[in-house]
């Protein structure tokens, strides 16, 4: 990945978190992502957990290139997704066929 800090951004933005909250969130001083947002400073390995972790995502939604055109809504009913049982997916997903209808 050759723009970590414009993917940062986006995702800090799409969370609503500002560069001092997420500074904060991740116990660093803000112009250490200011930095980074800028490519001008790389996140050390554990920074970059601890800002996936604070952006609500995971390192492989950080990496995947398609993320980034998937709407903000979407991407929160995903998450919620993940967390339901198979039969709780599979209710879920009834209730979509039934909305398309």
């Amino acid at each position: 990945m050759d723009n970590i800090g414009a993917t940062i951004t986006y995702f800090r933005e799409q969370a609503g978190i500002s560069k001092n909250k997420l500074a904060q969130l991740i116990e660093v001083d803000a112009s250490l992502i200011t930095r980074i947002e800028k490519n001008e400073a790389k996140p050390s390995f554990d920074s970059f957990f601890r800002i996936c972790e604070a952006l609500s995502i995971s390192p492989a939604e950080f990496f995947a290139t398609e993320t980034k055109t998937i709407d903000p809504s979407l991407s929160r009913l995903t998450k919620a997704a993940e967390q339901l049982t198979e039969e709780e997916r599979n209710k879920f997903s009834e209730l979509i066929n039934l909305l398309k209808k």
